[in-house]
């Protein structure tokens, strides 16, 4: 995507698209630690060593999702559209998409999407795991993410200019 000029499209409030995963973690994580602990040593007594350790492991996995959050993007120009985050990226060429659509994220609420006709997923060099989930999510890159109301955004209004037919088509998987 190297032609014309770039714009990026950063997350209105990270806080907010992490929130979810944050919360569940932080939820969940104090119960699944002890209990691994047990599991290991089910005579194991816990110790205040044994919060700390929970309590870093949080703060630290927490950071991790916020700081994700801040690094996702999207790139847009003349030549096509990513969507580019820590663990992935997903490319695509306007005449690679035919319209729009709703993106399910499990538990989380749908969000609207730019449908492919071909895969653009690339996997960060780093990423060993949760490449199932990634590829899922392969054929759409989201766009409701970036601007409480993207079709009449900055981001709405480049996406109209390049692939029209993502305006007019909506797609339905």
């Amino acid at each position: 995507m190297s032609l014309g000029a770039i714009h990026t499209f950063h997350y209105p409030s990270p806080l907010k698209q992490a929130a979810p995963s944050l919360i569940i973690f932080t939820l969940i994580a104090p119960v699944v630690i002890p209990i691994g602990i047990l599991v290991r040593n089910p005579k194991h007594e816990f110790t205040s060593l044994d919060l700390i350790f929970t309590l870093i492991a949080i703060v630290a996995i927490d950071g991790f999702l916020y700081w994700r959050a801040t690094r996702a993007r999207l790139e847009v120009s003349s030549a096509g559209i990513a969507y580019i985050d820590t663990l992935y990226t997903i490319r695509s060429t306007w005449d690679n998409i035919p319209g729009c659509g709703q993106q399910s994220r499990g538990v989380l609420p749908a969000e609207e999407a730019l449908v492919l006709r071909e895969s653009g997923l690339e996997f960060s060099s780093w990423i060993v795991s949760n490449r199932s989930r990634a590829a899922n999510l392969s054929s759409m890159i989201p766009v409701s993410r970036f601007a409480d109301d993207w079709r009449s955004s900055e981001l709405g209004v480049l996406v109209k200019r390049y692939a029209p037919k993502a305006f007019e088509n909506l797609i339905t998987q």
